[in-house]
């Protein structure tokens, strides 16, 4: 028996304003992730170690995906982030970081606002 497929909501360009860039469809045999062209948007300053507005990078956007497939595949999560399954929302942030860090940006400090993930000690 296959799994039923979660879904978040669909992009609707960038996260400026309350949007989502991208979203994943994952179950426990497959995963779709989409990204919206043009824009991506800007991510609030809470959210961000320096404090300041800062406009995503399809890397951030990719890896933050790809951490949603990694929480339901590997950690036990229900859904991706849009559930508010905090296996999800914190390997998405955490898997984002790494990206950033690579590239010398900022970290952001949570899912939805800062704090709400845990953002070390906890495998990705």
């Amino acid at each position: 028996m296959v799994a039923p497929m979660i879904t978040s909501s669909p992009p609707k360009n960038g996260i400026s304003d309350g949007k989502n860039p991208a979203y994943t469809n994952v179950d426990n045999k497959s995963a779709v992730i989409k990204i919206t062209s043009g824009d991506l948007g800007k991510q609030q300053p809470e959210l961000q170690s320096n404090d300041r507005p800062y406009a995503l990078t399809l890397a951030d956007v990719f890896s933050h995906e790809i951490g949603h497939i990694d929480a339901v595949w590997y950690h036990g999560a229900e859904s991706p982030g849009v559930a508010r399954d905090p296996i999800s929302n914190g390997d998405s942030v955490r898997m984002e970081n790494q990206t950033r860090q690579l590239n010398a940006e900022p970290l952001r400090l949570g899912h939805q606002k800062r704090g709400d993930v845990e953002l070390s000690g906890v495998p990705f």
